[in-house]
């Protein structure tokens, strides 16, 4: 089914239908090919995957451009800034900061909770703490956003634009968002679990080594099909040789033979005729 939600992602030209149906395809030939056991074995990988590798997070950006906005506009006025928020200007007596695409914090957003993700999995064992760092890698980075910028009209405001804007902002940027999540990760490094190692003994089952045989010919099968699909889409159709024959009409003289120079070009055209009239 996946091949063909891939397929249908091709012929509308959604990107992301065909990135989600790839991805989606790798949890779905482990429990073809070996079953809902080995599926529970690598779920964390499997989900880890499909939720990190495709690229859905366009559609937070413009959220995390308005928060990080507010946020700034109220930590100005807390600390006694004169300012005043314009959509995503932010108006200062010294100049006007604007919340950008690039400065909504979406790449740090997704970096910092995979990281977490991946870090919660590999330092703990109870599942609440699983499921608040990974809270806490989520929100950190959004806030730390906020932060960033406030710090950012902060110095421009004290010390002058020079040292907010050009290298200077993106050097502060990386700094900022680098100790941020070393802190993070120091801070969750603190209640990590101990390690617990388990042994598992190997099991060999020959059972259904015929049945899993046929599924993988039929997965290969399958996924052979979607991109032989693409291909014969994409090809082109076979020319065809369409006479065609420039019509009369009344009250011109013609059909006659166009004259050269300037032609349109048609491509895929079935066939093609060119004619003049005089009135």
């Amino acid at each position: 089914m996946l091949v063909f939600v891939w397929y249908a992602g091709h012929l509308l030209d959604v990107n992301l239908v065909q990135h989600f149906a790839f991805v989606a395809l790798f949890p779905a030939l482990v429990l073809a090919c070996w079953g809902w056991r080995a599926l529970w074995v690598l779920a964390f990988p499997l989900g880890y995957l499909v939720v990190f590798a495709v690229p859905w997070g366009d559609a937070l950006v413009g959220p995390l451009q308005d928060f990080t906005a507010h946020f700034a506009v109220r930590a100005l006025e807390l600390t006694g800034t004169p300012v005043l928020l314009n959509g995503r200007e932010i108006i200062t007596p010294l100049a006007v900061w604007m919340v950008a695409d690039a400065c909504s914090g979406v790449k740090f957003f997704f970096a910092c909770t995979a990281l977490g993700c991946l870090y919660a999995y590999l330092m703990y064992h109870r599942w609440w703490k699983r499921v608040a760092f990974v809270a806490l890698s989520a929100a950190v980075p959004v806030i730390a956003n906020g932060l960033r910028v406030y710090f950012t009209v902060l110095i421009g405001e004290t010390w002058g634009l020079k040292y907010a804007t050009g290298t200077d902002h993106m050097i502060f940027g990386w700094q900022f968002f680098g100790t941020v999540l070393v802190l993070l990760l120091l801070a969750g490094w603190f209640f990590r679990d101990s390690l617990l190692v388990q042994e598992h003994s190997p099991a060999h089952d020959d059972t259904f080594a015929s049945a899993r045989s046929v599924v993988w010919l039929a997965a290969i099968a399958l996924l052979i099909a979607g991109p032989v699909l693409a291909a014969g889409l994409a090809a082109p159709a076979a020319s065809e040789t369409m006479h065609l024959t420039a019509p009369t009409i009344a009250g011109w003289s013609g059909p006659m033979a166009a004259e050269g120079g300037w032609r349109p070009t048609f491509k895929g055209a079935a066939g093609q005729v060119r004619a003049s009239y005089r009135s």
